[in-house]
């Protein structure tokens, strides 16, 4: 089973000058949004999604590009300045070897052979991106894809976006395993173009936190009356070092600490959590507790050599997330988001696909 939207152009090896010069103007358009980004991007040493995306209307408004152009040629200039800030960096690591090796050199003719080296390096200072004098941007997975063949007679522009509408009817349909494996085969090619086949195995340890959110959320058996122990009888330090102790014979190279939200005075208890399992084990780490912790939390997870938190969005429809989590605080969650990636440690988030649908 395949969906798509497809738009289909009759073309050939004798294709008509007008047929040319529309895909032109588009290509024309999509490399002058490109460089639109850029211009903002650089001057304002943006690196983020979250802050390019401020720039989005305005460049839509410029070019008159439908929003997912705009939004691939954000992409597409975000990888551009992140890769010259990358190659940046690391000539100027080398630059700064070079100059130390020169330094502490005696001989005069490796001293001489060091220095026109550093000459030469310095005049391969990567410059600032830019698409002017290049090949023009075309399309990306975001738009779709162009493909010529000589033995037909038309190219397709795939769109694979899909709206909500016909994301509930592809899953209706899948009844069967048959269908289902279809869909996967489908849904792992995404995965594979958005973020790479990357799989990671985690052991988890918890709840390390009791939970305090009041009311409780509805998906959780608190709100049924019932008292879990994952939200009032959090682990001690022994049982989480035992844990940790478990999932590190097992060959296991991350753990997760979960627990429920406490609304005040995690931090210390999160610490306390993760000094318990690097006494015990070399395992990486990362933190799931909810909106409960500060910035200076944070800080102090990265110092202990944390790698990850998460802030779990489980939806971004206020609505929504209201009705199903009526203690909770999207504010505050995406508060969390912002400062875990302020703070430079890893960002982890989840979404509840379907949460509360009849609302929408």
């Amino acid at each position: 089973m395949k969906v798509q939207k497809t738009i289909k152009i009759p073309i050939s090896d004798k294709t008509t000058k007008e047929k040319l010069e529309k895909l032109n103007r588009l290509t024309a358009c999509l490399t002058y949004g490109v460089q639109l980004f850029l211009n903002r991007i650089i001057e304002n040493d943006v690196t983020t999604v979250r802050e390019a995306e401020k720039f989005r209307k305005e460049i839509e408004s410029i070019t008159g590009l439908p929003s997912a152009f705009v939004q691939a040629c954000r992409d597409k200039a975000l990888w551009m300045y992140r890769s010259y800030k990358q190659q940046y960096r690391e000539w100027k690591r080398s630059v700064a070897k070079l100059k130390k090796a020169i330094k502490k050199c005696k001989d005069k003719r490796k001293k001489r052979k060091l220095e026109h080296k550093l000459y030469r390096l310095r005049n391969r200072e990567p410059s600032l991106p830019t698409v002017n004098g290049k090949i023009p941007v075309m399309f990306n997975y975001r738009i779709g894809s162009i493909e010529f063949s000589y033995s037909a007679k038309e190219f397709r522009a795939k769109y694979e976006s899909i709206t909500q509408e016909e994301a509930l009817y592809i899953l209706k349909k899948v009844q069967t395993i048959d269908k289902f494996l279809e869909l996967a085969k489908i849904a792992s090619k995404v995965r594979d173009e958005e973020v790479g086949a990357v799989f990671k195995f985690d052991g988890f340890i918890g709840s390390i936190t009791p939970c305090t959110t009041n009311p409780p959320c509805k998906y959780c058996s608190r709100s049924a009356g019932n008292h879990p122990d994952f939200a009032e009888k959090p682990l001690t330090i022994e049982e989480i070092e035992l844990g940790a102790k478990l999932i590190d014979s097992t060959g296991t190279k991350r753990v997760e600490l979960g627990g429920g939200t406490l609304w005040n005075g995690a931090g210390e208890k999160v610490i306390e959590a993760v000094k318990a399992v690097k006494k015990v084990s070399s395992m990486d780490i990362w933190i799931n507790v909810g909106p409960a912790l500060n910035k200076n939390d944070l800080i102090r997870l990265k110092e202990l050599g944390v790698k990850e938190v998460c802030s779990s969005l489980e939806t971004i429809n206020p609505k929504v997330f209201k009705e199903a989590k009526p203690g909770d605080s999207l504010e505050a969650r995406m508060k969390l988001a912002e400062e875990i990636n302020e703070v430079g440690l890893g960002f982890k988030s989840v979404m509840m696909v379907g949460m509360m649908l009849t609302l929408l």
